[in-house]
């Protein structure tokens, strides 16, 4: 009896921590830009799935290792897919709904290395709802230069939500 109520209470609270981490995946990572956070993000909730199966799958069995990989996969593949695609539509939904026009001024150009590669970035500045916001994007093939103007489009609502055109 005790151990089915810990059972079922570990179980809300997880599931609570997921939809926790879905909510922020598709309504708050734009505004954390970097793969860092998002890996971060995915990690914990990976966390919680390998937890989940952990109390619901028997250890004792030949093939624990390989039905919790199963479970982890067949619950959180799709769970990430639906998060990606999600915020993908809400991202597109606030632009239609509430995009405006606005002009950006790039500002600075940098360069992030890693180990084995390295990627460019823009940071530019622009003004929405008579505020300065400041957001960088990967300056793909080095196209964009300093001083150089950029047509964004972004969500008068949400001004970190941005596209540039």
């Amino acid at each position: 009896m005790f151990q089915s109520n810990r059972r079922k209470k570990w179980t809300y609270i997880i599931i609570m921590f997921l939809l926790i981490c879905c909510y922020i995946g598709i309504y708050h990572s734009h505004r954390y830009f970097g793969f860092d956070w998002l890996l971060w993000l995915t990690i914990a909730a990976g966390l919680a799935l390998f937890y989940l199966s952990d109390l619901w799958l028997d250890d004792s069995k030949r093939w624990y290792k390989f039905k919790s990989f199963l479970f982890i996969l067949c619950i959180g593949g799709p769970i990430g897919i639906f998060v990606v695609l999600m915020h993908k539509s809400f991202i597109e939904k606030q632009l239609a709904n509430y995009g405006v026009p606005v002009k950006g001024i790039v500002t600075k150009l940098y360069m992030q290395r890693n180990k084995n590669s390295q990627t460019p970035y823009a940071i530019f500045n622009y003004t929405l709802n008579n505020k300065v916001w400041t957001q960088e994007v990967i300056n793909t093939n080095s196209a964009i230069q300093v001083g150089d103007t950029l047509k964004l489009r972004c969500a008068k609502t949400d001004p970190e939500i941005f596209k540039i055109e």
